[in-house]
């Protein structure tokens, strides 16, 4: 990504917690300097420390769809634990998107 870069970007980033959002800071960061990138926070357990704008519940296919500008023609990177991945990618299949557009990134 460049501040110069049109292309829009979201990032759904969640924890279970907000103060597991570990990489909060560092997206900020990055969110202020690109403004073709927004961010969408979860958290499973919501608490008095979460940043502001968290969103209670789980990154889904469902929660981020309606704030994407074109999602049938989108790229989907995903990141997280298998769990997750199959339920999201399932999800998006479902939503016709084609696999060459689902990158899928698995924890080990």
């Amino acid at each position: 990504l460049t501040s110069e870069g049109r292309q829009p970007v979201t990032l759904a980033y969640g924890a279970r917690t907000g103060s597991l959002l570990i990489y909060h800071d560092v997206v900020e960061r990055c969110a202020a300097r690109l403004p073709s990138l927004a961010v969408l926070y979860f958290v499973e357990q919501t608490g008095h420390d979460d940043p502001p704008a968290v969103q209670a519940g789980r990154v889904t296919v469902e929660a981020v769809w309606a704030r994407l500008r074109s999602p049938m023609d989108t790229n989907y990177y995903i990141s997280g634990p298998p769990p997750m991945l199959r339920a999201i990618a399932q999800d998006l299949r479902s939503r016709n998107i084609p696999p060459e557009a689902i990158h899928i990134d698995a924890w080990e």
